[in-house]
């Protein structure tokens, strides 16, 4: 072999080195590429992580189909996200999804949280008879102590709607002497279920407790003064009298003054009426027929 062939064949072999340490470097910083399932499975998290459900989805569901996948763990995971993200964008099939998950995945760690996320989709639907099956399913006990007050308000809530107040008040009352951001409804809808069951002295402790709430305040004066008539029961002190009949006298005012910014509303833009502030009206004028029959029991010249 002479000098200048020797020569030619080292070039040619420096060459094939070079780009084969190029071609490993290009597919060592792709995501994924061809069969790569595990870097597939692995971007499907990160988008769901991401909020990227629709992209999530087929990810995950390539995973779960392909043949080349032999980590269970994995694809029980990828079936679990997809069903989830199928959840957060309220699809048709959702429900189905996860079903189909639980039903081949009895053993699963993630049972219970399937449940619960059920339960918050049914809920945020606003099919509360099935949010509140699920929500039953659900094993408390299993779920981790700031997802608790949540799950007491949702499940109680959802119970109330579907006419089991006995449910609803379990629910309501695991939350409503601690400090959450679900207490204040909690206790609202606990003294509104005793109201109506005519525990009276059960819904004034509650609906007073709410008299300085930013959301509740404003309701709560109705129910009190409505209780006090129904009971036709003295005041306990001057004080509490007085601010108890200005309030009177604020509930009575109030239809009036409502009507007349719905008559300038009307003035301003003739096509617009507030049908729901009429009905306000309506259900004002009728406790107003109340509240004057309870003024017999209290001095008129406050007034």
């Amino acid at each position: 072999m002479n000098r200048k062939t020797v020569r030619s064949s080292v070039f040619l072999l420096i060459i094939f080195f070079l780009l084969t340490i190029t071609v490993t470097e290009v597919k060592s910083q792709l995501p994924f590429a061809g069969k790569d399932m595990g870097s597939e499975f692995n971007r499907g998290m990160e988008l769901f992580s991401k909020e990227k459900y629709p992209a999530a989805i087929r990810l995950l569901d390539s995973y779960v189909r392909s043949d080349d996948n032999s980590d269970q763990i994995k694809k029980s995971e990828a079936e679990y996200y997809s069903a989830l993200s199928a959840l957060k964008l309220f699809n048709s099939d959702a429900e189905y999804r996860m079903l189909i998950y639980l039903s081949t995945h009895p053993e699963s760690p993630r049972i219970n949280e399937a449940r619960l996320e059920l339960g918050d989709y049914f809920y945020q639907n606003k099919n509360y008879r099935k949010a509140s099956a699920y929500y039953e399913k659900v094993n408390r006990q299993q779920l981790e102590s700031d997802k608790l007050p949540e799950y007491f308000f949702r499940y109680g809530y959802s119970s109330y709607i579907k006419g089991d107040k006995e449910k609803a008040l379990l629910m309501f009352s695991e939350i409503r002497d601690i400090d959450t951001e679900y207490t204040p409804p909690a206790i609202y809808y606990f003294s509104q279920i005793a109201y109506e069951n005519k525990m009276y002295q059960t819904a004034m402790e509650g609906f007073m407790r709410l008299k300085e709430d930013e959301s509740f305040g404003g309701i709560v004066p109705f129910y009190i003064v409505q209780i006090l008539y129904l009971e036709k029961r003295g005041l306990l002190s001057f004080t509490d009298s007085l601010a108890t009949l200005i309030t009177i006298r604020e509930i009575i005012q109030k239809p009036y003054l409502i009507l007349r910014n719905i008559q300038q509303e009307q003035r301003r833009v003739p096509e617009k009426i507030n049908t729901s502030l009429v009905t306000v009206i309506i259900k004002q004028e009728r406790l107003t027929r109340q509240l004057k029959s309870y003024l017999i029991l209290v001095p008129e010249v406050i007034f």
